[in-house]
């Protein structure tokens, strides 16, 4: 009997000790699976806009200016991130996928190394499968173009947020990943803005809770509340500003500011937002027609269940669990949870049909995966029940069969993608300008 019970205690030691390596080898497993699942990805169809990206890109390696060498009506800092990519040879969109799958893989893995320890890991495995599973059904939704970064980005920042709701802290790793968030949101898409207004509000409202509490303690305690506020706020916005402003003091040496903000605004509000149904047209009539647009797409998503279940029922489940986050966040404080819904909703400000409302889609299936992942009650991070974790694995490795579905059969192809180079006769705006315009013509002021 006593030899049964030391095997059992061996047998323990021997359990804790290989739980212990797993947890340290979960980082590395993390980083390996959403590599694979962007793989999956490789394959499907391309259109102008992700050409767009990889042509300025290779602009920006040979020396040239956004705005003045190239024609864009995008953010620069998607030309920016894909440049090394450039740099290291891509030439076919295959290529430049798959350098970009590459980063975009570290920047889930930063978010997870970042929360790991108050996040559960089923939340944060769930982010990137649940995301890239409903953009599979969108039109053109697996392109990696701005509308992409711009989704991750705004993760990126929701994550943040929801932490700092909890521990009431901004600190340097805090400072970091919402700079990234605000460089590959904002940076790639101004339509980011309202959303990041919207949680950057948030952050105002609990401390602004925060002040208000502090009243009912001395004025010592007072003083220090108000200077450590003050300091991580000044420290944030030094950091986030700083890119952009030195992007906006390059401009302005090379007399590229005009060219910057015809391109990358005028154009966006008052040409591109034609093709959109005029949303975006009106800086100040967003706010509300936004709402009203995204009510109007459940309820046509909702008509949609016959002939598309497949589809509907995701969509239908992302806005579920978006919701089911907020009222779980409102238990906290009403305002955040509102603002944090709007947040997600402006994500879609210029359409929530196909790959613009990639924004939208990123932020609903993050609000599920933390649902699904953990609750947000009294201030404490809750791990899920041991009872529904098998049903959230199992649905899991459902739609984890569902996006990588084909991945072997396309393998080999796409590894062996015939070399084709990127040059301007690919590019269809050039030929249409030079037919359109005289030798000497100036199309933007140099």
């Amino acid at each position: 009997m006593k030899g049964i019970v030391i095997e059992k205690e061996k047998q323990t030691e021997l359990g804790k000790i290989w739980a212990f390596r797993l947890q340290k080898a979960l980082p590395v497993f993390f980083f390996v699976y959403v590599f694979f699942l962007y793989y999956s990805l490789l394959s499907t169809p391309y259109f102008t806009d992700e050409e767009d990206v990889f042509f300025g890109a290779y602009n920006v390696i040979k020396g040239q200016d956004i705005y003045r060498a190239f024609l864009s009506q995008h953010m620069p800092f998607s030309y920016y991130f894909a440049a090394p990519i450039a740099l290291c040879g891509a030439r076919t969109v295959y290529q430049f996928r798959f350098g970009i799958y590459f980063l975009l893989t570290w920047v889930w893995e930063a978010a997870f190394l970042r929360h790991r320890k108050v996040i559960p890991s089923t939340a944060l495995f769930l982010m990137p499968l649940l995301y890239l599973t409903i953009l599979k059904t969108i039109n053109m939704g697996t392109t990696m173009i701005s509308d992409h970064w711009q989704g991750i980005g705004l993760v990126l920042i929701l994550l943040e947020v929801v932490r700092y709701a909890d521990e009431k802290r901004i600190t340097w790793p805090c400072v970091l990943l919402v700079c990234l968030g605000i460089l590959l949101s904002l940076g790639t898409s101004f339509a980011s803005a309202y959303s990041l207004l919207c949680y950057f509000l948030t952050v105002a409202v609990i401390q602004g809770r925060l002040l208000c509490r502090g009243w009912k303690t001395d004025e010592d305690d007072r003083k220090k509340q108000r200077r450590q506020i003050l300091r991580e706020d000044l420290r944030l916005a030094g950091v986030c500003l700083l890119p952009f402003v030195l992007l906006m003091c390059w401009y302005a040496v090379s007399g590229n500011v005009e060219n910057f903000y015809s391109g990358a605004y005028e154009i966006v509000t008052q040409v591109y937002s034609k093709y959109t149904g005029g949303m975006g047209s009106d800086p100040v009539g967003v706010l509300w027609e936004t709402p009203l647009a995204y009510g109007k797409y459940l309820l046509q998503t909702v008509q949609n269940l016959p002939s598309a279940p497949g589809p509907a029922l995701l969509v239908l489940l992302s806005a579920g669990g978006l919701f089911f986050f907020v009222i779980r966040m409102g238990r906290k404080s009403p305002t955040v949870a509102i603002l944090a819904l709007l947040a997600a909703i402006y994500g879609g400000m210029r359409n929530f049909e196909g790959f613009h409302g990639m924004a939208y889609h990123a932020q609903a299936t993050a609000a599920l995966s933390l649902v699904l992942g953990m609750g947000i009650t009294s201030g404490r991070v809750v791990r899920l029940r041991r009872r529904w974790r098998w049903v959230v694995w199992g649905a899991a490795g459902t739609a984890a069969l569902g996006l990588l579905s084909g991945f072997v059969v396309w393998a080999g192809y796409n590894l062996l993608y015939p070399q084709i180079l990127l040059n301007r006769t690919l590019r269809c705006e050039e030929r249409i300008l030079d037919l359109l315009t005289e030798p000497e013509e100036v199309v933007f002021s140099c």
